[in-house]
């Protein structure tokens, strides 16, 4: 079973209801066409192209929609995934050499996701 914040909610102020339920085998079972794609991860096409069928891996007929960032929450390979905003994670996200401080900073307790078609900047 996954369950993922649904689109467009408060975190801060969800209930049950605020939540995506989905089939976490008939989710993964997608896994080989998001890797088939050229481009893939954060902000691809495959991405959209993947999101209508979010609604073949519904459990309990949940009607709340999922988030676009389901294949993020799914193929990592944790229980637990925290997908947050924060604006200090977000500057040095943002910085030139985003990939080095985050290894510097967060070492192995974070994974470091690069946007697609990003240059790594470490070194």
């Amino acid at each position: 079973m996954l369950w993922v914040k649904g689109s467009g909610g408060d975190l801060r102020t969800a209930k049950r209801d605020g939540f995506a339920s989905l089939y976490l085998d008939k989710v993964r079972a997608m896994r080989p066409r998001y890797e088939g794609a050229p481009v893939k991860g954060p902000k691809t096409p495959i991405e959209d192209a993947m999101y209508p069928m979010y609604s073949h891996c519904v459990f309990n007929l949940n009607p709340r929609a999922c988030s676009i960032d389901t294949p993020l929450h799914t193929f990592v390979p944790f229980q637990h995934v925290d997908h947050l905003h924060p604006n200090a994670v977000i500057a040095i996200a943002a910085s030139v050499s985003q990939e080095r401080l985050c290894r510097e900073i967060y070492g192995d307790d974070v994974v470091y996701v690069p946007c697609s078609g990003q240059a790594s900047t470490s070194g």
